[in-house]
């Protein structure tokens, strides 16, 4: 006898787990999975509707709208199966990882919910839109190269949270906490300031992403592959204005090769702008051997 599978809960988003478990659901497509969506203050019925329903192509399934906290009994439905209520909230909505399909990764950044409205009040619209395109860049490349894009995100979704602070701050700043970096040029004050603001500010304590946030622009010798990512994203994200394809793709067939093309370009436009080659930029290039 065919029963019925019911999944409750407010499906703001889901796990790239609850995803795959859709999946094996259509491989087995006797049941009806019933989706019962309690109401949410954040994402519109309908949103979370269409967000989810890009995961059940193929799968025998109706969503429903239940009001307040009205709990389904499994005694009352003739043929349920089970009940599942999805109470959890993504680790996705903490800046902790990108553990949600694509499509509610969009979502999420592009309309700036949960923590990533924090980010987004730190810079101007345009700023936003350059670190959401970092961000997802990054997280193709890392996976690409089958590395965990994890980090990757995090550092790119902080990697410009200073970039917008008044200077008179940034300097302040230096002054105070970076004085080791002061001589570098002004123009790179912000990776060193956002450094300390993602610290301070939300909590980050891995030294790999604080590093990514505090070389993205100038890089640094000995770069690790999470800080490659970052600054490569950071130089060739699509909405910079210029074709970038062809990094991107070298980016994501070998993140170390595709690195030093995406360096070695970067020294070329600085050349192209007579913009004196110094500091921890020098550095980098001379260790990556890039032709100065």
């Amino acid at each position: 006898m065919n029963k019925n599978i019911y999944f409750a809960g407010k499906f703001e988003t889901i796990s790239i787990k609850f995803a795959n478990y859709l999946q094996k659901l259509k491989e087995n497509n006797e049941n009806k999975v019933i989706f019962l969506f309690y109401d949410s203050d954040i994402i519109s019925f309908e949103d979370r509707k269409r967000l989810l329903e890009e995961h059940l192509q193929g799968l025998n399934f109706e969503i429903k709208r239940i009001n307040g906290n009205k709990l389904i009994n499994k005694s009352e439905n003739e043929g349920c199966s089970c009940v599942h209520y999805r109470k959890e909230k993504s680790k996705f909505s903490k800046l902790k990882a990108v553990d949600v399909p694509l499509n509610y990764v969009y979502y999420i950044l592009n309309n700036h919910l949960y923590i990533y409205d924090k980010i987004y009040n730190l810079m101007s619209e345009e700023r936003y839109k350059h670190t959401v395109s970092v961000a997802l860049t990054a997280v193709e490349i890392a996976k690409s190269n089958k590395i965990n894009p994890n980090k990757p995100f995090i550092a790119s979704m902080l990697h410009d949270i200073a970039k917008d602070t008044n200077t008179s701050v940034l300097n302040e700043i230096m002054q105070k906490k970076c004085i080791k970096y002061i001589d570098e040029d002004k123009v790179v004050y912000h990776q060193f300031v956002g450094e300390i603001f993602a610290r301070k500010l939300f909590k980050i304590y891995n030294k790999d992403i604080l590093n990514s946030i505090k070389f993205h622009t100038t890089g640094r010798t000995n770069m690790t592959l999470c800080s490659k990512i970052v600054y490569s994203a950071d130089k060739i994200e699509p909405t910079r204005g210029y074709d970038s394809k062809y990094m991107i793709d070298a980016c994501k067939n070998d993140i170390n090769s595709g690195f030093e093309l995406v360096l070695s370009e970067n020294m070329k436009f600085l050349r192209s702008k007579n913009i004196k080659i110094a500091g921890l930029t020098y550095d980098a290039a001379n260790f990556y051997n890039i032709e100065l």
